[in-house]
């Protein structure tokens, strides 16, 4: 059996950045973008030079998890297996949650969004 790799110490270090970054998100394009760079930084740091992550291979919203990865991103060989012996997908799917979460309350607030906007 392989070795089972943890990332909590990654995801306890971009875990406030992101949560501050959400307090602020004016939109639920804000959101989104936090989500993707947040997940982005975590999978480089994860990865490392194994393979590149892009912007457009993660997205918040969409699929039964709460958000999906691209086809390129999944089928690479260094990602699968990343996927199989550590931790990763979870730790996504707690990013994604705090995400939907903050999404949902602006959606339900847009006054307060509209007020940010136009105080601006």
């Amino acid at each position: 059996m392989a070795d089972f790799k943890s990332f909590s110490k990654h995801e306890n270090e971009l875990a406030h950045k992101f949560r501050n970054k959400l307090n602020h998100a004016e939109s639920s394009e804000d959101v989104k973008k936090f989500f993707n760079y947040t997940i982005q930084e975590l999978l480089t740091q994860a990865l490392g030079e194994g393979i590149e992550i892009h912007y457009e291979d993660i997205a918040l919203g969409a699929g039964g998890r709460g958000y999906t990865l691209s086809g390129r991103l999944q089928t690479d060989p260094s990602f699968s297996a990343l996927t199989k012996t550590s931790d990763i997908n979870a730790i996504i799917q707690r990013f994604a949650e705090s995400a939907q979460h903050r999404v949902r309350h602006l959606e339900g607030h847009p006054e307060k969004t509209q007020s940010k906007i136009r105080g601006h």
